[in-house]
């Protein structure tokens, strides 16, 4: 850590990094800058990251204003990280936070269909969809938080019985590349 203050202009913390953490363990480094991630406490850091709160909203909209009432959330909350690597207290994932919100003022929010993923795993997603279809809560649409788990949620949906887009549709994060070669 001392050659990194020493020889260093600045740090990119890449995650999610606890701000005091990082100022406690680089001090003396000038700029520190946080990449897609809004520490809660910033001790003056710059961030680069993307109104994940605003295409929340705006996929709820979309979502709402083509026929869907019951739209179901993948994600939630966040580990946030000291500098020295241990697990933290969780932030509450900004797409959750913005999705009970905006449904709350459309006046469609169901806390049941508000799914916390720990892992943010397929497998996780397949299982928090396919136990919700399976207990026969309405679902019209799926809002995911990562492609990854969008991909998780079309496999349930398709297992029992349902197509995507036809009967549920499912709208995912991050645009990631493999996501194009997917059906639909």
């Amino acid at each position: 850590r001392a050659r990194i203050e020493a020889e260093a202009d600045g740090l990119i913390a890449i995650g999610s990094f606890d701000a005091l953490s990082v100022r406690a363990a680089f001090p003396e480094t000038p700029h520190v800058v946080f990449v897609d991630f809004v520490p809660e406490v910033n001790p003056g850091y710059d961030v680069v990251h993307m109104d994940l709160a605003h295409a929340t909203r705006n996929a709820i909209d979309y979502l709402h204003e083509s026929g869907s009432e019951h739209i179901l959330f993948l994600g939630g909350p966040r580990n946030v990280t000291s500098s020295h690597g241990k697990a933290a207290a969780f932030s509450q994932e900004e797409r959750a936070a913005a999705f009970v919100a905006h449904m709350q003022d459309i006046g469609c929010f169901e806390p049941s269909l508000m799914m916390p993923l720990c892992s943010w795993s397929l497998e996780e997603a397949y299982e928090a969809v396919r136990g919700t279809l399976a207990g026969g809560t309405p679902v019209d649409a799926i809002i995911a938080a990562s492609d990854t788990l969008a991909i998780g949620a079309m496999r349930a949906v398709s297992d029992a019985g349902r197509s995507v887009p036809g009967d549920i549709r499912v709208l995912g994060f991050n645009d990631m590349k493999g996501a194009a070669y997917l059906h639909p």
